[in-house]
């Protein structure tokens, strides 16, 4: 399809302009000056001066004026514009006789281009900005003198010069007046070549933009008469230098997509590239205008995602759906960067992870860690724990732990006269001798157990893979142990008040004693035996009644039933 370019739907800037390259000047030493440039419009009562400025500096005041340029030499030569503070600019016109005329623009914007017109049309002194008359006041008289410099980015002062800061771009200097048609011109299309009354035009579009242009010494003067000489200036980098300068030409944008072209004078053009043409104005006010032609295709995406349920998901078109929670699909219409059609659809599938509910046990007094990395210690009630875990996609997913508590009855029942019962029915058993190293019994694994010896014992009890073992018993009926002679032991006084004493002969061993009352509790006591065979055990204040001596010689039972009175 072949379209025109001012109907088109997809033309990115309708007008934009072509940068050439500007003057920076430093505000510090850079100087430019086109030396007995006044020799140029000597003797003339038609002066005008054009230049686009770019100034930067705020606090431009006394006594650091910013030149921007023209002539100065404060007696019989003056045609200048100089910035007076952040908004103002002066013009001045002197001529020969030592009068001057003198008024001030308050337009002046900063940090951006301003185009200055100053001319002299021999009975008025006139002043435009950006292409807009200003100001007007009547003057007389003309520069007679052929030896001042004509000068860009500073004006002289005394012994201490007035130095712009900012950039400088298009100067020029007639020896006649300009119609306000001119004015207009040149603001919107630059100047047009040749005028017999151009004397000086400075186009600056020497070098490379912030580049090394050391080598390059003078701005060259398009209209062939002075060169004007650069001092000071570092020629490299980006002030200093030769950098941007103004925008000069219309340029139009432009894409075609899909295989279209586009019109630009009366030509169709569909390759990408830069086209140029020169439009003649009736009025002699040429302009160029440039189509910049950008190409590209109209393309159809199918994009594949996955979310997380109750997520949010923003789209390629930068519209956000919340909270979902079923697949879905979506088509995005888009324009790339040169403003193709972009069409691209969505299909989002929706990633559910179900709660997940887990049973466990735990023995009681022990740890457990839940899912989420957590633990907790010495449970001995049932509970419950949500745990919230991420999956490999970032879903949170859900995990309630119901932990309940193995707790193990470790009671023992001592049926007299020596029958030890577990009281916890239903599980693995394990009976052990406490006063023989807590080794296990031989055989004892059932609930119940009936000991040959008299002795101490426990139930080590399982269930549920939990194990826990019972305290130590006692049992101590004279009439049912079965007790070793090989030891004499003699008890002495038998019954007592308190204190008892043992005397033994042929042991090989200290014993291992243990003291219980009738019911099977081991009783603390105090003893002390001596290396001689003689021993000395004494029993603290009891209750009256009968206990039980238990002494173990390496495994071999000794027993003897005292009496407290």
């Amino acid at each position: 399809m072949k379209t025109l370019t001012s109907t088109l739907a997809w033309i990115l800037s309708p007008l934009l302009l072509i940068a050439q390259n500007g003057l920076d000047t430093d505000g510090f030493d850079d100087l430019a000056t086109a030396a007995n440039a006044s020799a140029l419009i000597a003797g003339s009562n038609q002066i005008a001066m054009t230049m686009w400025v770019y100034p930067t500096n705020p606090a431009a005041g006394w006594p650091n004026f910013d030149g921007f340029g023209g002539f100065r030499n404060e007696t019989n030569a003056d045609f200048y514009l100089l910035q007076l503070n952040s908004n103002q600019v002066e013009a001045r016109f002197r001529n020969s006789s030592g009068t001057n005329f003198t008024f001030t623009f308050d337009t002046l914007q900063l940090n951006a281009w301003n185009h200055f017109v100053l001319m002299y049309n021999g009975t008025n002194l006139i002043g435009y900005h950006n292409g807009e008359f200003q100001k007007q006041i009547s003057a007389s008289g003309m520069i007679t003198s052929t030896t001042e410099g004509f000068h860009i980015g500073w004006v002289p002062f005394q012994t201490n010069p007035f130095l712009t800061t900012g950039k400088f771009d298009e100067v020029s200097l007639w020896k006649r007046s300009l119609s306000a048609s001119e004015i207009e011109c040149i603001y919107y299309s630059g100047i047009n070549q040749p005028d017999p009354d151009l004397m000086l035009y400075y186009k600056m579009d020497q070098g490379v933009a912030g580049g090394n242009n050391a080598g390059i010494t003078q701005l060259a003067d398009s209209a062939g008469n002075i060169d004007a000489n650069l001092t000071g200036f570092a020629l490299a980098g980006g002030n200093s230098n030769f950098v941007a300068g103004v925008p000069q030409y219309i340029d139009i944008q432009a894409a075609a997509c899909g295989g279209d072209s586009v019109l630009f004078d009366g030509q169709y053009y569909s390759v990408a590239g830069v086209y140029r043409n020169i439009y003649s104005a009736a009025n002699g006010c040429d302009s160029i205008r440039q189509l910049t032609l950008a190409t590209g295709n109209n393309s159809n995406i199918q994009v594949f995602d996955t979310i997380c349920s109750g997520s949010s998901y923003t789209f390629p078109d930068g519209s956000t759906q919340s909270n979902i929670t079923a697949s879905t699909s979506q088509t995005s219409n888009l324009l790339t960067a040169i403003g193709c059609d972009s069409i691209i659809v969505t299909d989002l599938h929706v990633f559910v992870l179900p709660s997940t509910n887990v049973l466990d046990t735990v023995c009681n007094g022990d740890s457990y860690t839940f899912p989420d990395g957590s633990t907790q210690n010495n449970i001995s009630t049932p509970l419950s724990q949500t745990s919230t875990l991420s999956s490999a996609l970032g879903c949170d997913s859900v995990v309630i732990t119901d932990l309940s508590v193995i707790t193990l009855d470790t009671s023992v029942t001592f049926t007299p006269p020596s029958t030890l019962t577990s009281n916890m029915a239903n599980a693995n058993y394990q009976w052990i001798l406490c006063h023989v190293l807590n080794i296990p019994a031989q055989g004892a694994i059932f609930q119940s157990f009936i000991p040959s010896n008299p002795g101490s014992y426990a139930v080590q009890v399982s269930s549920g893979g939990c194990v826990d073992t019972s305290g130590c018993h006692a049992v101590v009926d004279v009439n049912a142990l079965q007790t070793t002679e090989d030891y004499d032991l003699e008890v002495f006084p038998n019954p007592s008040k308190g204190s008892i004493f043992l005397k033994m002969e042929n042991f090989r061993s200290v014993p291992l004693i243990r003291v219980y009352d009738m019911k099977g509790r081991e009783i603390t006591f105090s003893r002390n035996i001596n290396d001689l065979g003689t021993g000395m055990l004494e029993i603290p204040s009891l209750p009256e009644g009968s206990y039980i001596l238990v002494l173990n010689f390496d495994g071999e039972i000794v027993t003897r039933k005292v009496q407290i009175r």
